[in-house]
């Protein structure tokens, strides 16, 4: 498939869900959507629903900083009083940021517009995606994910769920183990960026079986980290969580009840982070899907 990369500094993407955030001078703005959908146990109709991720770099921190040891956007490298979220030249050696493969902003990235190398990350089976926008490389890797376990695993670009496009992730609901096989997608950035925040969208539970399938609790599972070392976040500070969500701590959540497949942040998880950041690790999966509807009846778990 041949796609272009888009820009757009106004930020007119195709989000519904996502609350709109301040553009920094530098900020290099990056939205990436994922989906995850459940599919019916008992068909191939997919139900209504899912686990959304909506990643964005929207904050208000330069995104990319140069080479420096310190890349905190309030710390001062090269000893010049000019803060490095403001600096044109962070490390003061005569070469601009944008020069050392700093962003300037005002770009976009989506699923089913850039041009990727490698793969596509609508593919259906192990792939690693890159692309690259404004001087910075991103990689897209499913190659993780327990294909053996989830056989009729597929994915596509350009699906739209809850009014939002994105890229579709699914797999039946029946060859989802309890808590044992996952969808498993690796983000990474080959220079750390910050202002970035993301969302997970609807992560719920359903608790009895019916004619639409069995029931079923949505865990996540995000890993956020730069240079190899998970960052410490801190809830109400670095993400929120919806009333439908429960956060088991070590960025862990698992649904507690069940989201419609209508426009709801109940169901979400926010991130808005400040610190640098060159990989996020999102593990899907769910606990305890596959029941017995007999024996299960009306009782809930």
């Amino acid at each position: 498939m041949k796609v272009q990369i888009s820009t757009n500094n106004n930020f007119n993407t195709k989000i519904v869900m996502a609350k709109r955030l301040p553009q920094a001078q530098h900020l290099n703005s990056n939205l990436l959507q994922l989906l995850f959908l459940k599919m019916n146990s008992f068909s191939t109709k997919l139900l209504p629903f899912a686990a959304f991720l909506l990643l964005s770099v929207l904050g208000g921190n330069d995104s990319i900083f140069a080479q420096c040891a310190d890349t905190s956007p309030t710390g001062d490298c090269d000893g010049d009083l000019v803060q490095n979220g403001t600096d044109l030249d962070d490390d003061n050696d005569g070469i601009l940021d944008v020069d050392e493969g700093c962003g300037v902003g005002g770009s976009l990235l989506e699923w089913g517009t850039a041009t990727w190398t490698g793969g596509d990350p609508g593919n259906d089976f192990a792939t690693v995606s890159v692309t690259t926008v404004n001087f910075v490389q991103f990689t897209a890797d499913n190659s993780a994910t327990d294909f053996g376990g989830l056989p009729s695993y597929s994915s596509a670009n350009n699906t739209t769920f809850n009014g939002t496009e994105g890229l579709l992730l699914q797999a039946p609901l029946s060859e989802f183990l309890n808590n044992v096989n996952s969808i498993r997608y690796e983000i990474s950035f080959d220079t750390p960026v910050t202002g970035l925040s993301f969302r997970i969208v609807d992560i719920d539970k359903r608790t009895t079986a019916d004619v639409n399938g069995d029931p079923f609790t949505d865990q996540v599972t995000i890993t956020i980290s730069n240079g190899g070392t998970p960052l410490v976040l801190t809830s109400g500070t670095d993400y929120t969580i919806g009333s439908a969500v429960n956060d088991l701590t070590g960025g862990v959540f698992q649904g507690n009840s069940l989201i419609d497949d209508v426009p709801t942040s109940d169901g979400d998880i926010i991130y808005t982070l400040t610190d640098p950041v060159d990989n996020l690790l999102i593990e899907f999966t769910n606990v305890d899907p596959t029941v017995n509807a007999a024996s299960l009846g009306n009782t809930a778990f």
